[in-house]
């Protein structure tokens, strides 16, 4: 089956490329068929280069997934080697998954007017480090701030704690930390991840690691920057399946651009979150700390996973959990997917398992959710009559 993506209309307006987008297919059980916007906090330079790259790792390794053939029309002719490095990485996806059998093909329908030539040199000299205000990122910063890294974030609609209509507690988090570290944070703002019509899962799995790196690229070329760093806990880089396989710290290297761009590389996959928690609670950034599946209006909202096992590890560790602004009497169970599962086996490697602990939590837990849908079904009784 074959599909035409047409991404040649890119408008430059003073800090924002605006990608009009069209997909010669129905789409919609994929798409959302609105137009891709990036917004950055200086003026982007009137360059195909970044917007094409950026809708290329948004789209291509979809595409090519549900779709036999691909055919792309650009705005102009992608030199060859740019060409073969989309062709290289779409096929190491595609390994690491589930073998798509692809061809894509590059269409350019030429411009005269705007530059096709990026501006990165050889010399930059900073570093980048992609930042959540989670456990990794915070204990990153914790180690290389006086380095002053470029904190880099991407925010916009369904962004997991990132939604710029309900991280508003995360945010003013962030803005302490800027201001009390004199630290720069560029977010990226953009609605990508909301014009891709699937979970998280899926998205990780084929997008968010490229997407991730060209998103990037303007802010490295703005200010210099070499490296671009992504933690990765020594639990990720235990993951051996094709579950989030595009932000496996072993395919970063492949994700990045050869020559003058910026490497894009792991960091830390030699430490267990639990570790880098412990170390993190010993610093004064670990007041910072947000790490919530639910941006709701409290910080923590006590019912997801992540909550439950951030408050794991202040009781595995002896940290008081008001030091994070985090309330008492969570409860919940072990993940299983094939990441977080590791999060637990070697939280039991280092510290023991408690076994009546556990069972106690996930007893209430149990409890709780079925005093919820019961809630629930009354609430929704009552109503009805």
């Amino acid at each position: 089956m074959r599909v035409i993506l047409d991404i040649s209309k890119i408008k430059f307006e003073s800090n924002k490329y605006i990608i009009n987008w069209n997909l010669k297919e129905d789409f919609k059980q994929i798409f959302v068929p609105e137009k891709l916007e990036i917004e950055y906090d200086f003026e982007v330079k009137k360059n195909y280069f970044f917007p094409v790259n950026i809708a290329l790792s948004l789209f291509l390794a979809i595409l090519a997934r549900e779709y036999s053939t691909v055919d792309i029309v650009l705005p102009y002719k992608l030199p060859k080697w740019l060409e073969d490095y989309w062709l290289s990485y779409i096929t190491e996806i595609s390994n690491g998954t589930e073998k798509f059998k692809f061809k894509i093909n590059f269409i350019s329908n030429v411009s005269k007017y705007i530059s096709t030539e990026d501006t990165f040199v050889e010399k930059n000299c900073n570093i980048g480090l992609f930042f959540g205000g989670g456990v990794e990122s915070l204990f990153s910063l914790s180690n290389l701030y006086h380095k002053h890294p470029i904190l880099i974030s991407i925010v916009g609609k369904k962004w997991m704690n990132n939604d710029i209509n309900n991280a508003k507690i995360k945010f003013q988090l962030e803005e302490e930390l800027i201001k009390n570290y004199k630290l720069n944070m560029q977010r990226i703002k953009t609605n990508a991840r909301s014009i891709i019509n699937r979970n998280d899962e899926y998205v990780n799995k084929y997008v968010s690691g490229s997407l991730f790196y060209f998103l990037a690229l303007p802010v490295a070329d703005k200010y210099k920057i070499s490296i671009l760093f992504q933690t990765h806990e020594l639990e990720e880089a235990l993951n051996f399946s094709s579950y989030d396989y595009s932000l496996n710290p072993r395919m970063m290297p492949k994700i990045q651009l050869k020559g003058k761009y910026p490497l894009f590389l792991p960091l830390y996959t030699s430490h267990s979150k639990i570790q880098m928690f412990k170390e993190l609670s010993k610093t004064p950034f670990i007041k910072y700390l947000y790490s919530c599946f639910r941006n709701t209006d409290k910080r923590w909202c006590g019912e997801c996973s992540k909550c439950f096992r951030i408050s794991e590890y202040c009781e595995r560790i002896g940290l008081d959990r008001k030091v994070i602004g985090m309330q008492e009497g969570i409860v919940g169970v072990r993940e299983t997917s094939p990441v977080t599962k590791n999060y637990w086996i070697i939280m039991d490697k280092i510290y023991g398992r408690k076994y009546m602990r556990e069972f106690k939590l996930a007893t209430l837990y149990y409890i709780r959710k079925i005093k919820r849908k019961l809630k629930k079904l009354f609430k929704w009784s009552r109503e009805e009559y």
